[in-house]
């Protein structure tokens, strides 16, 4: 028992974290060895007065007593030593209260002094802060000794705590919060999808302003992905689903998707640590939206190609000068091939593998260093495994989504063979994600391909991107024709519309010319041989006009009536 004593007492002073550890250990020990927390609580004691005593310990062997001090509140507060042993000792601090008596009487003060006063030694611990208090008044300490006495004191009496504000909510807005809150309470699947759905569809959809029902059940919605239950964004997508069959919830699903896309944007923007659970959070919500069909593909992939991708454009110089080594090389291997021709096979050494320049079709690439992604930053990963996990099984068993997923999960292994080295947590991730993958397709469907070097990845997604280069080209060539013949039909209708014009005016020129040969038949019946002689001018000026201008023609025409009424007039 002694030499268990000895070690429980003879603790380093500088492993202070063992104290706490040795008083519990002792208390554990009391029921078996009643006799070991005296002998315990003497050796601490006898240790303690030979401190205060040697005058010489309260300069040299300050850390000791600190041990010490520590020591002795925390086999108070485990109940090994009674609570007469630190009052004593406080007692005896304040009796010669400079150097480092001040120190351990601080030091037992934090240690057990909130616990003292609440406790039978509290009429006692009242007196000995009050005492500090007027010794502290007078000014006898230098700057530090009255931070420790400030603290000690404040720490035994804190101050009152400060009143709890209260946010005051409408009615509407609290009643909101509670049915997304209430969703998924007590794990009511169904029952509270139900719930949810029913409740949420009695609101006044109507308003469109900002307390109106649509802003703030979805505003509450984007909340509960970061702080309600991680498994509620399941239920709330599926209320969602529900709302949308049933006609209520396409305003809703306008403002969550935005809302949570905007979220992921800013934590793409400003990556901060603190930050990065809620944009993970973001990412399962998303997930879920597209699992309970809620949110478009196109949307989905966009963000997903947007978490790998965002702040590695492929700048303009960089393009160029990857061309010019891409020539490059390729005029010193036609070279070579030549030069082989003729020399032969030899023995020389080939010239060392060079850096892969960028691909002239692609528009990103993850090896284009940028300050959103450094190169020990590993959030996207987690992203992108847990934005493709949520949606799985949407995405594997649709033949459409599984196209997709195969090309981005190729994006995604060129994007890990960037990165030096993953960690531990990083990797098992991602071959979570793999083996949860294969364990969703069919039995039918082949496995998702694992690469083992970022050159075979970089092969296949530089033929997939030459591919959608030429469908670009080929669909701008079309929509150029498409504009051409646009263009063509404009300027042969308008073509078209002026010979209509055209040819409006001159069978109107000829219906006025029919008038007035019905009126000129008229006039010749009273006269014959006016008769005679318009007619034959008639007839030469008829064949004139086949010949000239309508324009003229019709202008000769005018003045030969005006001729004719002057004529008439005269007679």
């Amino acid at each position: 028992m002694r030499r268990l004593v000895k070690k429980l007492v003879e603790v380093p002073r500088n492993r202070l974290e063992l104290l706490p550890h040795f008083a519990r250990l002792a208390r554990s020990i009391a029921p078996v060895l009643p006799q070991i927390t005296s002998m315990i609580t003497k050796e601490i004691e006898r240790e303690f007065r030979y401190f205060t005593k040697n005058n010489k310990a309260k300069g040299h062997m300050i850390e000791s007593r600190i041990k010490n001090a520590r020591y002795i509140s925390e086999l108070t507060k485990f109940r090994v030593a009674p609570p007469i042993v630190p009052l004593r000792c406080m007692e005896a601090c304040m009796s010669d209260l400079m150097g480092g008596n001040v120190e351990v009487l601080c030091c037992i003060m934090e240690g057990c002094g909130r616990w003292l006063k609440r406790g039978p030694g509290g009429d006692r611990v009242n007196s000995i802060t009050e005492g500090l208090e007027k010794r502290k008044s007078n000014g006898k300490f230098d700057l530090r000794m009255n931070a420790l006495i400030v603290n000690a004191l404040t720490y035994i009496n804190p101050p009152p705590p400060a009143a709890k504000v209260v946010k005051v909510r409408p009615p509407m807005e609290r009643y909101i919060k509670h049915i997304v809150e209430n969703c998924d309470a007590g794990g009511r699947g169904v029952s509270g999808i139900k719930n949810f759905t029913d409740r949420s569809r009695r609101l006044n959809w109507k308003d469109q302003s900002e307390k109106g029902a649509g802003n703030l059940l979805s505003r509450y919605i984007i909340k509960a992905t970061y702080r309600g239950r991680y498994t509620a964004m399941s239920s709330i997508a599926a209320g969602m689903k529900l709302m949308m069959n049933k006609g209520y919830g396409d305003e809703l699903k306008v403002r969550v998707v935005d809302g949570l896309l905007e979220k992921i944007q800013r934590g793409l923007e400003q990556p901060h640590f603190q930050d990065s659970m809620r944009v993970v959070a973001f990412c399962r919500m998303v997930g879920e939206l597209m699992k309970s069909n809620v949110m478009g593909g196109n949307a989905f992939w966009d963000l997903a190609d947007k978490l790998l991708n965002f702040g590695h454009d492929i700048p303009q110089k960089l393009r160029e000068e990857s061309l010019k080594e891409g020539e490059e090389e390729e005029g010193h291997r036609t070279k070579a091939e030549g030069g082989e021709g003729e020399e032969g096979e030899g023995g020389e050494d080939q010239p060392a593998a060079k850096a892969v320049g960028v691909n002239k079709y692609a528009t990103h690439d993850p090896r284009v260093p940028t300050p959103l992604d450094p190169p020990n930053n590993f959030m996207r990963i987690k992203l992108a495994c847990t934005l493709i996990d949520s949606a799985a099984f949407v995405l594997c068993n649709v033949k459409a989504n599984r196209d997709k997923l195969e090309k981005y999960l190729t994006h995604l292994q060129r994007y890990l063979f960037v990165k030096p080295s993953l960690p531990a947590d990083i990797e098992f991730m991602v071959l979570d994600l793999f083996d949860s993958l294969d364990s969703k397709t069919g039995k039918s469907a082949r496995a998702f391909k694992r690469y083992k070097t970022w050159e075979e990845c970089q092969d296949i997604i530089g033929k997939w991107e030459a591919v959608e280069f030429a469908k670009k080209g080929a669909s701008n060539i079309e929509e150029e024709e498409e504009e051409e013949e646009e263009e063509d039909d404009g300027n042969d209708d308008d073509d078209e519309e002026e010979e209509v014009v055209v040819e409006d005016e001159e069978e109107g020129e000829e219906s006025v010319e029919e008038g007035d040969e019905d009126d000129e038949d008229d006039e010749g019946s009273s006269d014959d041989e006016s008769d005679d002689d318009f007619s034959d001018s008639d007839s030469e000026d008829e064949d004139e006009e086949e010949l000239e201008d309508p324009k003229v023609a019709h202008a000769r025409y005018l003045q030969k009536l005006e001729e004719e009424a002057f004529e008439q007039e005269v007679r």
